[in-house]
Formats: structure tokens, sequence, C-alpha cells
């Protein structure tokens, strides 16, 4: 299909909601993007991306300093 992106079946993105379906990280808890990236075993490009699209989603909020936080888990 012309113009569609098809994310790997195990994404970085997939991994992390994995986790907080999983309770492995909770709501409140702070989500270092570095940290996260090796435990996932992956750069911190993705797990960025990733971040990104789970703040967009208001899961997740980000500050500058490469921290995230965990807002709501629904």
């Amino acid at each position: 299909m012309k113009g569609v992106i098809s994310m790997p079946k195990n994404s970085t993105y997939d991994r992390i909601v994995e986790m907080l379906m999983s309770k492995q990280l909770k709501q409140g808890d702070s989500v270092p993007e570095g940290k996260l990236a090796e435990q996932l075993g992956v750069s911190r490009t993705p797990v960025r991306e990733a971040l990104r699209r789970l703040a967009g989603e208001g899961i997740i909020r980000i500050y500058p300093n490469h921290q995230a936080e965990v807002i709501s888990i629904d």
C-alpha cells in the first residue's frame, strides 16, 4: 500500500506500551530516555520517537532534560 508506513511488530513504541500495561511503568514514574534505551537494547532515537508519540496521546509528559514522566494510563 502506497503511503502507509508499517511499524515493526515489536517496535520500541509497542514495547513501552507493554511496559505500561504490565505496570512495569506506572503513573508518576520517571522515564529516563537513556536508561530506557539501554533496557530495551536500542538507541535513544526510537525511544525518543516512542515517547513523543505517547506524549501526543497524553500518556507521557516530556521534560527538556531527556526525562519523561508517566502521567496517565487508561
